[in-house]
């Protein structure tokens, strides 16, 4: 079992791997690599400070041409700890994310231009709006029943 520590210690290699290679060959393509972090702060929290350097580098030089995502998950509480950092400012800001549940219009992380009464008429049973550059938008997110997980 990789340690979370090995795990950030081989991501960094790769992406230093790929931003060399796109440096040497703006031609360069790469296969796709999706990482979802789940609480983003604690992981951090968790985190060695070399390791948390590292994985601060490669949220702020991580870029499509090297074809890697990252889907950062926290509550919004949580989120204030890395709010300062620079990828953070520089590639998310405070007017684009993904809500997910009541509140979107009594929070203050993510800053919404849409009036209320044009969430409310798009408003879905889940709650859930992708916002981008401050204009929110209701989106759909499947459910999973328990008989579909246990199947697994």
């Amino acid at each position: 079992v990789e340690t979370c520590s090995q795990f950030i210690k081989k991501l960094f290699a790769l992406t230093v791997s790929r931003f060399e290679s796109i440096t040497a060959n703006p031609e360069a393509s790469f296969d796709e690599k999706v990482i979802l972090v789940y609480g983003i702060s604690k992981l951090r929290d968790l985190l060695e400070s070399d390791d948390r350097d590292r994985v601060d580098l490669i949220l702020e030089n991580g870029s499509i041409d090297l074809n890697m995502h990252f889907i950062l998950t926290d509550s919004v509480a949580e989120l204030s700890n890395v709010a300062f950092e620079l990828w953070y400012r520089n590639h998310l800001g405070n007017n684009n994310g993904i809500w997910i549940g009541d509140g979107v219009m009594g929070q203050t992380r993510i800053q919404i231009e849409n009036k209320r009464n044009e969430l409310e008429k798009g408003l879905n049973q889940n709650g859930a709006y992708v916002i981008i550059n401050g204009i929110a938008t209701p989106i759909k997110i499947p459910k999973l029943r328990k008989e579909d997980v246990a199947n697994e």
